[in-house]
């Protein structure tokens, strides 16, 4: 199963950012709109240096697994702040296969900072429920179901 970072809304506070660990659900609050934190900052967030710590020490955890995912890298990480140094981790010899949610227009940005020619999937919000098997499909082709064949029962 994929080990690494989620990051999402807090259902409690839509100021707040979470960080869950995928492996165990364990959140932490990473930043936060309406309150101050010693981290970094960026134009809309207030970052939780505890917070980039817990989903730090997510990452390297997940060396070793099939599938580590970070979700998202962005300009805080470009500044050489937050998971930046998840980077380099995840594209060292104990990871396998990396999900890297990088928005579109940062893309040019971290392209040259990967090792190797990366696959990439679009996001949108007609394929974001189908993405997980797409993704899951182009990592594991021997997984993929084979095509049935015409007339054949379902």
């Amino acid at each position: 199963s994929p080990c690494g970072i989620l990051t999402l809304k807090s259902a409690t506070d839509q100021g707040h950012l979470l960080v869950e660990e995928i492996s165990t659900g364990a959140t932490r609050t990473l930043a936060s709109a309406t309150e101050m934190y010693h981290g970094p900052a960026t134009a809309r967030f207030s970052f939780s240096a505890e917070g980039i710590k817990f989903g730090l020490k997510a990452i390297r955890a997940a060396a070793g697994a099939p599938v580590t995912i970070i979700d998202e890298l962005g300009q805080l990480e470009l500044r050489g702040e937050g998971f930046a140094n998840a980077l380099a981790t995840v594209t060292s010899d104990e990871f396998t296969n990396s999900i890297l949610v990088i928005r579109s227009e940062l893309l040019p940005a971290y392209l040259p900072k990967l090792p190797q020619s990366p696959l990439i999937f679009k996001v949108t919000a007609s394929n974001r429920e189908s993405l997980p098997e797409t993704i899951v499909t182009a990592l594991y082709p021997e997984l993929s179901p084979p095509p049935r064949e015409a007339g054949a029962p379902n």
